[in-house]
């Protein structure tokens, strides 16, 4: 069996939705507060030269990442509406948990003192198996654009670094703030989901076009 390319109009995700997709699977606001953490016993240019370093390799991984999968996916002949169903209920589950998250314990603070090592805080904290999964999904089902994807990716990417370069402006002002935005992107996240979902249910015809 062949795979092919699925025409712009028919691409089950648009730009819009792709970019909130990635902003918050490897976006900025889960690395905030991680790297406030993992920094506090930093001076700044040592921070500044972390938050570097992080973005290079997480930049790099995802690519490439991103990449690998996409052709791996191909090789397997997996068509775009399994693809695009799958990426949904990734994203679905992601989306409760950042929705549940709230109701549960802090986490306790880390124990040790010794300095993070870098590529241990690129992943998880700054990309995400689930982001990577993502990117590996939307890659291969909107193949026909791929530089606008690694554009997207980019620009998600450098969010990312500017998030870690200004971490402790940002929440020392914005730190309630962002947690409601999270708890409203959360619930959106749920949303956008089910709205991936029912599109690669309406493009395998499992359920009528919607009306």
């Amino acid at each position: 069996m062949e795979t092919s390319v699925v025409p712009e109009a028919s691409t089950p995700l648009g730009l819009a939705q792709i970019f909130t997709l990635f902003f918050l699977m490897i976006g900025p606001l889960k690395v905030i507060g991680p790297f406030a953490m993992a920094t506090r016993e930093m001076s700044g240019p040592e921070r500044n030269r972390f938050a570097l370093k992080a973005f290079t390799i997480s930049t790099v991984a995802v690519l490439v990442g991103g990449l690998l999968g996409a052709q791996l996916i191909v090789k397997w002949n997996v068509t775009v509406p399994a693809l695009t169903l799958a990426a949904g209920l990734v994203f679905l589950l992601v989306a409760l948990r950042m929705v549940l998250i709230q109701y549960e314990p802090p986490p306790p603070p880390p124990e040790s003192t010794s300095k993070p090592n870098t590529l241990e805080f690129s992943f998880p904290n700054v990309i995400t198996p689930y982001g990577i999964a993502a990117v590996i999904a939307v890659m291969t089902i909107a193949s026909d654009r791929l530089a606008v994807i690694v554009g997207l990716i980019l620009a998600v990417m450098v969010l990312d670094l500017l998030a870690m370069l200004f971490a402790r402006p940002i929440l020392g002002a914005l730190g309630l703030p962002l947690k409601v935005v999270g708890s409203v992107l959360g619930v959106a996240q749920v949303a956008l989901a089910i709205q991936i979902i029912l599109n690669a249910l309406r493009a395998a015809q499992v359920i009528a076009p919607a009306s």
